[in-house]
């Protein structure tokens, strides 16, 4: 006997929580604009455990949109390809750039930190929103950029 299966239809919407002042002006061609960013609106040196965002820029290489991906705890935060590029297709964003703090305001890389940015490189690279840097944010003036480093 055949049972009647029961479908569900999802709508998936893109939310504008606040404005904030216009990010057209912040046009990401290098990384000190996007350490500008990420201290001057997302105030992401100032948290107490890591967080880490993403955010979305269009074909100009201006910032369109940014989002938390995950919120962790002192010195860890969990992040998959699904979080971050979930975002990135639903404002359809031309290119991406990841960001995180490290609340001990050392911005050296560890290991986790460029295993999770080539994974999502490579998620990147299959659906052709490249990745174009990580930012890691120390304190309000120190932070490496791993395509600096030519590892994105």
């Amino acid at each position: 006997m055949n049972t009647p299966y029961e479908y569900v239809k999802y709508k998936l919407q893109l939310v504008k929580e606040d404005s904030v002042e216009s990010l057209e002006h912040y046009e990401i061609s290098s990384p000190i604009p996007a350490h500008q960013f990420l201290t001057k609106i997302c105030k992401l040196h100032l948290n107490p455990q890591e967080v880490f965002l993403v955010i979305a820029l269009n074909a100009k290489g201006s910032i369109i949109g940014y989002h938390t991906a995950s919120i962790g705890i002192l010195n860890s935060t969990l992040i998959h390809p699904r979080e971050i590029f979930k975002f990135l297709i639903q404002c359809n964003a031309s290119a991406a750039i990841l960001a995180h703090n490290h609340p001990s305001e050392n911005p050296n890389p560890s290991k986790k930190d460029f295993e999770t940015t080539k994974q999502l490189v490579q998620a990147g690279k299959l659906l052709r929103i490249p990745v174009l840097d990580h930012i890691i944010v120390g304190n309000e003036s120190d932070f490496i950029s791993l395509k600096e480093w030519n590892f994105v």
